[in-house]
């Protein structure tokens, strides 16, 4: 978002013979190659913040399990509940 920005506010801000120049050196002659490359640009962005909310999320998510399980196991040992050893985790014997 802030290429987009920068982008948008360079050539009005002394930014346009910049552009030119880049455009002239890289053989951009037409407005649709940069039509495109604003495209893929848009692109690649809304890609990145997908990726990143996804990985966001997985993580709160393990978080909340765990903090879930934690107080679950506190609650457990409130009312005198332990797990039994060497029968799974989902024996329990009362003490």
């Amino acid at each position: 978002m802030g290429a987009r920005l920068t982008f948008a506010i360079g050539p009005e801000h002394s930014g346009g013979p910049t552009i030119v120049r880049f455009s002239e050196q890289h053989h951009i002659t037409t407005i649709q190659a940069w039509v495109s490359g604003l495209i893929v640009m848009v692109l690649c962005e809304v890609g990145t913040r997908v990726g990143t909310l996804l990985v966001r999320v997985a993580g709160a998510k393990r978080a909340a399990s765990r903090s879930v399980a934690s107080a679950a196991g506190f609650q457990l040992a409130a009312v005198g509940v332990r797990p039994m050893r060497g029968l799974g985790a989902e024996a329990r014997e009362v003490v």
